[in-house]
């Protein structure tokens, strides 16, 4: 991948339809996938969207950095990073699927 999502310029994601689309797209099926598992991401920011061909009329899009996984339910306090961290989170209530949101 050459890129995340973090690194790209503002400017260059303004006005790219096929982006917003490759990234939600990626995010859907990502997550959607880990739900399958009863898994929740816990992790999903800029730096963990990972892009390539951000030009092309299909950038290539793919959801990194599993590690932070944890199964649904999983009632630790600190799973989530600070910036990222779900307002249910924060009240000290389990990482759901909703976390995700």
């Amino acid at each position: 991948m050459d890129q995340t999502l973090a690194e790209i310029p503002p400017e260059t994601q303004f006005w790219n339809d096929a982006l917003y689309k490759a990234i939600l797209e990626a995010g859907l099926h990502a997550v959607t996938a880990l739900h399958d598992e009863n898994l929740v991401h816990a992790d999903l920011k800029p730096d963990n969207i990972l892009i390539s061909d951000i030009n092309s009329p299909e950038p290539t899009v793919k959801i990194g950095d599993l590690g932070a996984a944890v199964e649904h339910g999983f009632n630790e306090y600190q799973v989530q990073p600070y910036a990222m961290r779900a307002p249910e989170v924060w009240q000290g209530y389990r990482c759901t699927h909703r976390s995700e949101v």
